[in-house]
C-alpha cells in the first residue's frame, strides 16, 4: 500500500512526458520553420525594394536644377561604392483612351542609363535610348485602357493651358510591363526622362538614383556622400533603400516578433525536459528506496 501513491505518480509523470515532449518539439518546430519563412520574405523584399527604388536616392528640397545634378553625378563617379546612377523626373497626369481616363505617375527615366528594375516586359520591348514620346505601362493600365504595344494614348501635361484647358501631348506605347502588384501597374508608367522635362516645360530631376555595389554599405555610403555634397555647398537629402520599404520594416517587425516567441518556446522546452527528468529521477529513487527496506519494516508498513 505504501508505494501505490508513487507508482501512481510515476505512471502520471511518465505519460505527461510522452505527450508534453513531443508537443513542445512540434511547437519549436512550427515556430522555426515561420522564422525560415519570415528571414526569406525579408530578403525578398530588400531585393525588391533595392531593384525598384535604388540603393541610394539623393533628392534636394525644391527641384535639383541641372549644375546641382552634375554636382551630384561628378561626386557619384568619384566613388568607388557606386555601381551607377541615374537622374529622375516624376510627372503626375493622367492617361486617356477613348473615352477611358486613368490617374497615372509617369517616371521619366534615362534609358541609356537605367538603373532601376523590379519589373518584366511581357509585351513589346523596353525604353530604348533615343525614345522621346514612348511610354511603357503596366499590364493593369494596359487593360483597363484597352491597349498594347504600338498603340497611341493621350498624356496631359499637369499644368492648364491659360485658357485654362488641359492639354494633351500623345504617347506611342513601346511595352507593357509585369511587376510590383496590380496597383502598381496601375499607376506607374515609365517614359523617357526629356519626355517628362517636356510635359513639365522644364529642366533639371527630382532626385538621382543610385546603385551601389554592396547594398550593405549603403549607410556608410550614404554618410560619405553626404560629407562630400555638404563640402559643395548643396543642400540635399540622402535616403538610403530600407526607407522606401513599408514592407521591409514590417517584415523584420514580425521576423524579431517570431524569433523572439521561438527563443522562449526553446527555453520552456529546456525547462520542461529538466523538471521531467528531476520527476522521473526522483520517483525512481523512491522506488529503489522501498524496496531495499527490509522485509520486517514493509511487513509493518502493511
Amino acid at each position: 500500500m505504501a508505494i501505490r501513491p508513487g507508482r501512481a505518480l510515476y505512471g502520471r509523470t511518465e505519460r505527461r512526458a510522452d505527450l508534453h515532449i513531443p508537443l513542445a518539439a512540434l511547437g519549436v518546430g512550427l515556430l522555426l520553420i515561420a522564422t525560415g519563412l519570415a528571414w526569406r520574405g525579408s530578403v525578398e523584399l530588400r531585393y525588391v525594394a533595392i531593384e525598384r527604388h535604388g540603393t541610394l536616392q539623393i533628392a534636394g528640397s525644391a527641384l535639383l536644377a541641372p549644375a546641382e545634378v552634375e554636382q551630384i553625378e561628378r561626386a557619384l563617379d568619384a566613388s568607388s561604392d557606386v555601381a551607377g546612377f541615374a537622374a529622375q523626373l516624376t510627372v503626375t497626369s493622367q492617361f486617356q483612351r477613348g473615352a477611358v481616363i486613368r490617374p497615372v505617375s509617369c517616371v521619366g527615366v534615362e534609358p541609356e542609363n537605367r538603373v532601376l528594375g523590379g519589373y518584366d516586359i511581357v509585351g513589346g520591348t523596353d525604353l530604348k535610348p533615343g525614345d522621346f514620346p514612348m511610354v511603357v505601362i503596366g499590364r493593369a493600365m494596359a487593360a483597363d485602357l484597352g491597349v498594347g504595344p504600338g498603340d497611341y494614348i493621350r498624356v496631359f501635361k499637369p499644368e492648364p493651358a491659360p485658357c485654362g484647358a488641359l492639354v494633351p501631348s500623345s504617347l506611342r506605347i513601346s511595352g507593357i510591363y509585369s511587376g510590383g502588384g496590380e496597383a502598381f501597374e496601375r499607376h506607374v508608367a515609365y517614359i523617357p526622362l526629356r519626355m517628362a522635362a517636356h510635359l513639365l516645360e522644364i529642366d533639371g530631376a527630382h532626385k538621382v538614383v543610385v546603385q551601389l555595389t554592396d547594398a550593405n554599405r549603403a549607410g556608410a555610403a550614404a554618410a560619405a556622400l553626404r560629407e562630400t555634397l555638404a563640402a559643395s555647398d548643396l543642400d540635399v537629402e540622402i535616403r538610403t533603400w530600407n526607407a522606401f520599404s513599408n514592407g521591409y520594416k514590417s517584415s523584420v517587425v514580425v521576423l524579431v516578433l517570431i524569433g523572439s516567441a521561438t527563443l522562449c518556446a526553446i527555453l520552456l522546452l529546456g525547462v520542461h525536459l529538466v523538471r521531467t527528468s528531476f520527476a522521473q529521477r526522483l520517483v525512481g529513487r523512491s522506488k529503489w528506496l522501498h524496496r531495499g527496506r527490509r522485509p520486517e519494516l514493509a511487513s509493518a508498513s502493511n
